[in-house]
């Protein structure tokens, strides 16, 4: 998959599953807000890239990306 096509909001069963870092929009529960978090997939199971702690509710995943590329920096002319 090209990184500019996954720069846009994917559905989660289209998600690679090969240990690949992804940013996940995650619903809320309860009245707090929707957050984004990174995700992995391993050993069968999406798990919270900073914890690895298993995701329980999947089906709060509104969609994934990829990490878009780094931005260019733009020098300006000294003088």
């Amino acid at each position: 998959m090209s990184r500019k096509k996954t720069a846009e909001w994917q559905p989660l069963e289209t998600a690679p599953k090969d240990g690949t870092e992804l940013i996940f929009w995650v619903s809320s529960q309860k009245g707090f807000q929707d957050t984004t978090a990174n995700f992995y997939f391993s050993e069968g199971q999406w798990r919270w890239a900073d914890t690895e702690e298993v995701l329980k509710r999947p089906d709060l995943v509104n969609g994934w990306m990829l990490y878009p590329q780094p931005p260019t920096l733009v020098r300006k002319n000294s003088r």
